[in-house]
């Protein structure tokens, strides 16, 4: 949980674990090895992913592509409304809601899951990790934006995959999900009801919505 800087996401705190890892090999890699072992860190997993960056880098540059943004947001807040959205666009449609007083989630193939208690989302109303509320062994700052990434809504998460435990599924990789990634970017959005407002996610989730919101966000997603 310390590599997430206090963000309700494993994709998040993956992000996290490679950059700190960066900045202490720029030191020397025999500092670099005694801290993935601190760490529990796989020093292979680390560089692969760093010469896949590089690697993705140099190929944008052959093709004339400008580079990867390098100045992200300042703040971790501003940092997670920047990268949860790409999270969610890479899991999509690998995702799970739960109603209000629901324990675990459901996915849009009607599999009832549960987060994996090694998440860093785990304990923060996210299934599997203490009452709903208690905010688990999650930090203020992650409580925090678990909080605001829920929003009014049902709970949302986008997970890489499942695997089975008896009766239920674990979904693993997981990060909270703010509703309006799906309304925006991920899933297909019909108005169902253009006079009293509703949208239809997937026609699987109906939202009522104010019919002049649902309307401006249906002709968003058509254009």
């Amino acid at each position: 949980r310390r590599f997430s800087g206090g963000v309700a996401s494993d994709v998040l705190a993956c992000v996290g674990a490679v950059q700190a890892y960066e900045a202490v090999k720029a030191r020397g890699r025999g500092e670099a090895r005694h801290w993935c072992e601190r760490s529990f860190i796989s020093m292979t997993a680390a560089d692969a992913v760093l010469n896949l960056r590089k690697q993705m880098r140099q190929e944008l540059r052959s093709l004339r592509l400008p580079p990867p943004v390098l100045n992200p947001p300042a703040t971790q807040e501003a940092l997670a409304a920047w990268l949860l959205p790409l999270a969610g666009l890479a899991l999509y449609p690998n995702v799970g809601r739960r109603r209000a007083g629901e324990v675990n989630f459901t996915t849009p193939t009607g599999r009832k899951c549960k987060i994996s208690p090694s998440s860093v989302c785990s304990g923060s109303r996210g299934g599997g990790g203490g009452p709903a509320g208690s905010g688990g062994g999650l930090s203020p700052q992650q409580a925090s934006l678990a909080q605001a990434c829920r929003g009014p809504g049902p709970d949302w998460i986008a997970f890489e995959d499942l695997s089975q435990a008896k009766a239920i599924f674990i979904a693993n990789q997981v990060s909270l999900l703010p509703p309006h990634v799906l309304f925006f970017l991920c899933a297909t959005v019909e108005l169902e009801d253009a006079e009293a407002g509703g949208l239809s996610l997937d026609g699987w989730v109906t939202y009522a919505v104010p019919p002049a919101e649902a309307y401006n966000v249906a002709v968003m997603r058509q254009r």
